[in-house]
């Protein structure tokens, strides 16, 4: 209100003649600067009520995203979102005290990376929950494979050397495929970006374990099958 005042203060001084003025072009040129301070107080006061409301409005909508879904890569947007948030209002009351900005900066950028290997821990956790279901769902059919395999060799349909290669067959089968799968899990979540360089490492070393078991079944799929190559000769 105090703008528009003043404003029509001005536009009546300049609709009077000379003699009937009561300001004179110093006065009008103070009040003109006054306008000026205040339009300019109110813009900063405007941009700033839409900074609080903006970031309101993100608090509430990362929350609300936290608490209505698993999905971890939405999951860690919204975590990064609040911390943006928190950094900006940190950094805005620092202009005011002096704070150290770079401190500042610092600080957010650590919590920035924990909460990332953070979520990265997750999906690791998922993947192994993945693929301990996975093993089951595979011991599951083997254990089938070998029981049909068992019952038709104790109703005599099949003989016992027969038998035995035909066990050993399913086994090494679901090893070579268990120890693929397990090798698989782990290299995809090596591709997850926000892995810490310590989680990264540990992960890399499961890895070359999970090779080597793999390389072991493989191993003893093909020692397996050149044996009985050999026997059949």
């Amino acid at each position: 209100r105090q703008i528009e005042d003043l404003k029509h203060k001005i536009e009546k001084e300049k609709g009077l003649s000379a003699s009937e003025r009561t300001l004179n072009a110093k006065a009008i040129q103070a009040i003109n600067d006054q306008v000026i301070a205040l339009e300019q107080k109110k813009n900063q006061e405007l941009a700033k009520l839409a900074r609080e409301e903006k970031r309101t409005r993100e608090e509430i909508n990362a929350g609300n995203v936290l608490a209505s879904t698993k999905d971890i890569d939405k999951q860690l947007d919204a975590e990064m979102r609040l911390l943006e948030v928190a950094r900006e209002k940190e950094l805005e009351e620092a202009e005011k005290t002096g704070a150290d900005i770079a401190l500042i900066e610092d600080k957010y950028e650590q919590l920035k990376l924990q909460k990332r290997d953070e979520y990265a821990q997750k999906r690791i956790e998922k993947e192994s929950r993945t693929a301990a279901r996975i093993a089951l769902v595979n011991e599951a059919a083997l254990q089938e494979e070998l029981g049909n395999l068992d019952l038709q060799y104790a109703q005599g349909l099949i003989k016992e050397e027969d038998y035995q290669r035909q066990r050993e067959n399913i086994v090494t089968k679901y090893a070579v495929e268990q120890a693929q799968a397990s090798l698989d899990a782990a290299k995809a979540v090596l591709q997850d970006p926000n892995l810490s360089p310590e989680s990264k490492l540990k992960l890399e070393e499961d890895i070359a374990k999970k090779e080597i078991e793999l390389a072991n079944a493989v191993r003893d799929a093909q020692i397996s099958a050149a044996q009985q190559s050999s026997e059949s000769q």
